[in-house]
């Protein structure tokens, strides 16, 4: 009885894996099952800026290799894995940028500037990216007549 318990398992197995094999087998119905999440998992991780553009390259790397994912037992979550390694590899990236970045005005910002100067670029710095791009377009760039440059 055992035996036999077994062997209907493992069909049910093999029945399900050609289901999902079947289920997957169009690269569309797999992108617009799994986009959702992984466009979910992005935002989480990285923020909306950067989450259309993590996964759009994760579904392309899915594609690219489609004959080979869409025989695994989990598909998708090849894809979430593939996602977070790039997460992992952006947030890797922004903080070696940012170190630079403070790196170069501390530098700069010590052997050039007056102490008001200093501070309000380390101030700038604690802003969100998109206000502290804009300050530092407005400021050092035009604004002022250069009066804030670092």
């Amino acid at each position: 009885m055992d035996a036999r318990l077994a062997r209907d398992a493992s069909d049910m197995a093999f029945e399900e894996l050609q289901t999902s094999v079947v289920l997957f087998d169009r690269f569309e119905d797999f992108y617009r099952r799994e986009f959702p999440g992984l466009r979910a998992v992005a935002r989480a991780i990285s923020g909306d800026a950067d989450s259309e553009d993590l996964v759009q390259d994760t579904m392309f790397k899915a594609f690219v290799q489609w004959d080979r994912i869409k025989r695994l037992e989990r598909p998708g979550g090849w894809c979430h894995r593939v996602l977070l390694h790039a997460c992992w590899k952006l947030w890797h990236r922004r903080n070696r940028q940012a170190r630079a970045y403070v790196r170069s005005w501390t530098l700069h910002d010590a052997a050039e500037s007056s102490a008001d100067v200093v501070a309000f670029w380390q101030a700038v710095r604690q802003l969100p990216t998109r206000p502290r791009k804009v300050v530092a377009l407005y400021y050092a760039a035009d604004g002022l007549n250069g009066r804030y440059v670092r």
